[in-house]
């Protein structure tokens, strides 16, 4: 008799034990507070990356492109091949920085600068290369972001 009770008092406590556990996601499921030196290296990396996805878009335009080839493609459409290039490293380099979770002093800064780098993205898609040069949200996203600290920069 002693020994059913033990069992049934052995089984209640690991159904208490395991219930104790259950409910709440695990540590990687929540967002992790930065600090604001965190945010910024973390950033800062992501902003190197997308620097050298777009070192390596001008490489592979650099090796299809012969400027002493007899014939010589139209500006607009070598702007579209080299925004067709840049693109995706932009987006992804957003996607990245949008995962991030800064720390409540910055975020209203951090959020300002995302909504601009989109819209540069945007007038990039849009418009093309012709973009890069005097783009309002491209010179707002440079100026944002170094003021965050960062060593971002719109193409």
């Amino acid at each position: 008799m002693y020994r059913w009770i033990s069992g049934i008092a052995v089984g209640i406590a690991l159904v208490a034990a395991l219930g104790v556990g259950c409910g709440g996601g695990d540590e990687s499921e929540a967002s992790v507070q930065l600090t604001k030196a965190q945010f910024t290296k973390q950033a800062s990396g992501i902003c190197e990356d997308m620097f050298e996805k777009r070192l390596a878009a001008r490489r592979k335009f650099d090796e299809k492109f012969d400027p002493n080839e007899e014939k010589t493609e139209s500006l607009p459409y070598l702007g579209k091949k080299v925004t067709a290039l840049l693109i995706p490293s932009m987006q992804s380099g957003l996607e990245e920085l949008e995962g991030l979770e800064p720390p409540p002093a910055i975020k209203a800064d951090v959020e300002k600068m995302l909504e601009t780098y989109a819209a540069a993205i945007e007038e990039f898609e849009t418009k093309g290369v012709v973009a890069l040069k005097g783009s309002k949200p491209v010179e707002d996203f440079n100026k944002e972001s170094r003021a965050l600290g960062l060593s971002c920069e719109a193409p």
